[in-house]
């Protein structure tokens, strides 16, 4: 029940974000006694955990209690951080319980925990539609008192590790495990069957659902069709550009463009921001889930280098590049935890200075090395599309038209 909420004061929700606020509290008063150091205290989360840690460092709650934060495959200015599904799926839940609405916390705490799990399962755990998850952390005014993208411009400056793979979306487009979120993912079936018609359904259907874009949502979806079925087009393999495309498709709406746009938000404040990319495709690991028409390194890759944990299988960490992988990123992460400036042996690796052009680490199976321009082409594409339209599929709290106090109770 960590995000149930009626959107009222006697259930405004957040209640997961409220305990991991207490946890970082009890954290900061009782560390010294083990031997930590309360004022130097480092946030750090993947996927889900990231978008939490991406609040952590905004809340009013929490300002002070973290010195560094570590944000790897996620980022609170994507919309399904902040849901747009969580009071309807509240009222959906109490009606399943037989409690009144609103009004239905003192019914609801005399459910047992059986009864609420079963009630959830028989909701689901995920949309359909691009928004992903019926549950999530909501704008409530307090936690949170505004739009993570407005809400960064009162979060304290802290040193920050950003990071994420080359094809975070080919996790959940195409993994060979049937529909791993959202019904997203390709069974093996559909894969050499995907294409233009494909995609653009998809668009219509679990993008632009309910009329987004209002009379201009044709226009759109032909733009986002053009952007991503008629760049780069080979006259050959024409299903695998289209498998290659959907994956990317994903990967920008729900990672790539919202991640680089908490970046930018952050060294434009002058924030001390490093950002990474993680290409390594290790075919040992992910040849039997992802085709090859999207191979890239998927969401939750590094896992199995920062933690020697066998997630998809076991890797030989004797062996080249594997090895030295493996030794880069954990010296990029404690380095950082240690400093508040992460070091990398043999790379000169600055933070970000220029907005509009994100220099990054990229680990590739052939070396380290810093690059330049970390997604731009896609960020400038979405971002155009936004500021043309008024409306945003990345953060669909966003509105040209409102100011920003409204747009925060949006």
């Amino acid at each position: 029940m960590g995000f149930f909420s009626e959107g009222t004061s006697d259930a405004p929700g957040n209640y997961g974000l409220f305990d991991q606020a207490a946890a970082l509290r009890f954290v900061k008063e009782n560390i010294g006694n083990f031997g930590g150091d309360p004022d130097d205290i480092t946030i750090w989360g993947y996927s889900a955990g990231a978008a939490s840690v991406s609040q952590l460092t905004m809340s009013p709650y929490t300002h002070d209690l973290y010195s560094k934060a570590i944000i790897m495959s996620a980022s609170s200015f994507v919309g399904w951080a902040t849901g747009p599904n969580v009071i309807d799926t509240s009222k959906q839940l109490a009606e399943i319980l037989g409690c009144p609405w609103p009004g239905a916390k003192e019914c609801m705490k005399k459910k047992t925990l059986h009864e609420i799990f079963d009630a959830v399962e028989t909701q689901g755990w995920t949309t359909g539609t691009i928004d992903i998850l019926r549950w999530s952390p909501v704008i409530d005014g307090d936690y949170l008192p505004k739009n993570p993208e407005n809400l960064i411009n009162d979060a304290p400056i802290k040193p920050t590790l950003i990071g994420m793979s080359n094809k975070e979306g080919s996790y959940f487009a195409t993994m060979n495990m049937g529909r791993v979120i959202a019904d997203f993912g390709l069974s093996p079936e559909e894969i050499p069957k995907v294409d233009e018609d494909f995609i653009s359904e998809i668009i219509g259907r679990k993008l632009l659902y309910n009329n987004r874009y209002g009379e201009n949502r044709q226009k759109v979806w032909d733009q986002i069709l053009d952007y991503y079925t008629k760049q780069g087009k080979p006259e050959r393999d024409l299903n695998g550009f289209y498998v290659d495309r959907y994956a990317e498709l994903l990967s920008d709406i729900t990672f790539n463009v919202p991640i680089l746009r908490e970046i930018t938000a952050r060294v434009e404040r002058k924030t001390p921001v490093w950002t990474y990319r993680f290409d390594h495709y290790n075919e040992q690991i992910w040849k039997k889930y992802i085709p090859e028409q999207a191979k890239g390194s998927p969401h939750a890759n590094e896992y199995h280098y920062l933690f020697n944990m066998p997630v998809m299988a076991q890797i030989d960490f004797k062996k080249e590049p594997e090895s030295w992988l493996q030794r880069d990123l954990i010296d990029m992460v404690v380095s950082f935890a240690k400093t508040g400036v992460p070091h990398i042996q043999d790379v000169e690796w600055r933070p970000v200075s220029d907005p509009d052009d994100v220099n990054f680490l990229n680990f590739q199976s052939s070396g380290v090395s810093v690059k330049h321009g970390l997604f731009q082409e896609p960020l400038d594409f979405w971002n155009n599309l936004r500021e043309r339209e008024g409306f945003d599929l990345v953060d669909p709290a966003y509105s040209k038209t409102t100011s920003n106090s409204e747009k925060d109770e949006l």
